[in-house]
């Protein structure tokens, strides 16, 4: 894979999971929270954050296998 291909799908990756917790923060904010703003840039956070490890896990492949812990305490 060529780096370039990496960072546009972190890019994508980025405005797609920002959008949907966006979108899920306004809705949980109408419908729920009686027009409550925090809502809003909690789930913005939370998808941006999903994003951003998704796209570190892209670059920074995990050495141990998933479902394997990597330490012994």
């Amino acid at each position: 894979n060529l780096p370039h291909g990496k960072y546009d799908r972190c890019l994508s990756n980025l405005f797609i999971k920002g959008g949907i917790g966006l979108s899920a923060g306004v809705v949980l904010s109408v419908v729920f929270f009686r027009k409550r703003t925090w809502p809003i840039p909690l789930s913005t956070g939370i998808g941006l954050g999903i994003s951003f490890s998704e796209c570190e896990r892209q670059f920074n492949p995990v050495s141990v296998e998933e479902g394997q812990k990597s330490h012994s305490w």
